[in-house]
């Protein structure tokens, strides 16, 4: 299941930690043959509506029964505070709530029997009564004879107990929001830049990335102003950071004194510092890890000041980094290609590219060798293969074409600064998108 997400000024599909599990028990018809009940957590109430259209749409989607139906309540009701589930149930199946109980359960059996039904109820509180009388409704019918339970969706909010089993949408990623495009215009650009950007820092959690988004107005940034952005981050990490109970803050900055890394191994704390957005699984590394705000309001406040590398380190936008690497090593490999072309034939690759090169040739577990597998084609390299992009560019004779062998050379520092852990930011976006069209 994925929710359009608005921010920054763009609009893009969002998958979370709960999409995957979430769309399997979908996709193998459950729902619709062995029913049961399922928690779907949310943010706060005020995603319940978008979360219920979601879920509307990815069930009938999933549908192949056209005569599947599904009901969306709320509970407690405004207008029948005092209806229980069950009676709210039976009243949307259309039974008639006058008759004596097991005549109204009996037939609601018989219509349960006769197609699929799904309710997705929003739980606006007392979320373990909820769950209790919607456990027990499916259990009142199979004693009445019924064989096919209906299938009850409860979505309930972040701040409501770990109710389960559930599926968690409280965290999530923009999914595919690629940004060395040529196709799109320079506003485009920025505005999924700027979304990207968010996400990341606010280490994916939904609820808080709209809520800086609300704060903050990052979609009324100018375009391509990467200052503005950075300061507007820095304020927005100190000013949450103010909200955090003094005692958590201190439990976690205890914790990051002892480490020699971003990751928290106080598995006691663990749902406590995610609870407050302070950490998340979402960036590459085992376990939970600083969030990246979390890791800004640290440093520019200076609370751990031996951890000032470690936590610069975690601002990092991770998939802006690996997006715009990619795209240089696309492009690389095309220029290396064309540089091979014309260096004279009797050029001489360094000392170290022959090293590199023998080993290559007669040891199977060297550095290079041991990660291609047998009978690959392209394991017949020549000695060029293992010489660096700065190093061909030097053995390069286009001299007739120096434009290209200066974008050649912007190339392969952008590509150093990314691979060596430099900040990504808006100025490596905008230059490679000029390279890709100059070398293209």
């Amino acid at each position: 299941m994925r929710l359009l997400v608005t921010i920054g000024g763009c609009t893009t599909p969002w998958t979370f930690q709960g999409s995957a599990p979430f769309d399997a028990w979908l996709g193998d018809g459950q729902w619709m043959d062995e029913g049961g009940v399922r928690l779907i957590r949310v943010p706060s109430r005020e995603h319940f509506g978008r979360f219920t259209e979601a879920t509307l749409r990815s069930m009938a989607a999933s549908s192949f029964r056209h005569d599947a139906r599904t009901f969306a309540i709320d509970f407690p009701m405004a207008d029948r505070t005092s209806e229980s589930l069950e009676s709210s149930f039976l009243r949307l199946l259309g039974v008639e709530l006058n008759q004596r109980e097991y005549q109204r359960l009996h037939d609601a059996a018989r219509i349960l029997d006769n197609r699929p039904v799904a309710f997705l109820v929003r739980i606006h509180s007392n979320y373990e009564d909820a769950h209790l009388q919607c456990i027990e409704f499916l259990e009142r019918i199979e004693k009445v004879g019924g064989f096919r339970r209906p299938t009850i969706v409860g979505i309930v909010s972040h701040s409501g107990l770990p109710l389960q089993p559930s599926y968690g949408f409280l965290r999530g990623f923009p999914e595919n929001l690629e940004l060395v495009v040529q196709e799109l215009g320079q506003e485009q650009v920025w505005r999924r830049y700027v979304h990207l950007r968010l996400a990341w820092e606010t280490g994916g959690f939904l609820g808080l990335a709209e809520e800086w988004e609300q704060r903050h107005g990052f979609r009324k940034i100018p375009i391509g102003n990467d200052d503005l952005l950075e300061n507007r981050l820095n304020f927005a990490a100190a000013e949450q950071l103010k909200a955090v109970p003094p005692d958590t803050i201190e439990l976690l900055r205890t914790e990051i004194s002892s480490s020699s890394d971003l990751r928290l191994r106080d598995v006691q704390n663990a749902q406590l510092f995610e609870s407050e957005g302070l950490s998340w699984q979402g960036n590459g590394l085992h376990g939970n890890t600083l969030t990246s705000w979390a890791a800004r309001a640290f440093l520019q406040s200076n609370a751990i000041p031996n951890h000032a590398k470690i936590l610069s380190s975690g601002l990092r936008c991770a998939p802006l980094a690996g997006d715009l690497l990619r795209n240089c090593f696309a492009i690389e490999f095309h220029e290396r290609a064309l540089c091979y072309s014309s260096m004279p034939p009797d050029s001489q690759a360094k000392d170290e590219t022959q090293r590199l090169y023998r080993e290559f040739q007669t040891d199977q577990q060297s550095t290079v060798r041991r990660y291609y597998p047998a009978y690959c084609l392209a394991a017949s390299l020549d000695i060029w293969h293992f010489a660096s992009f700065g190093e061909i560019l030097a053995q390069t004779t286009d001299r007739d074409r120096r434009e290209r062998q200066r974008a050649r050379r912007t190339l392969l520092n952008l590509r150093n600064a990314l691979a060596h852990g430099h900040y990504p930011c808006w100025k490596m976006v905008d230059e490679l998108r000029a390279l890709q069209q100059q070398l293209s």
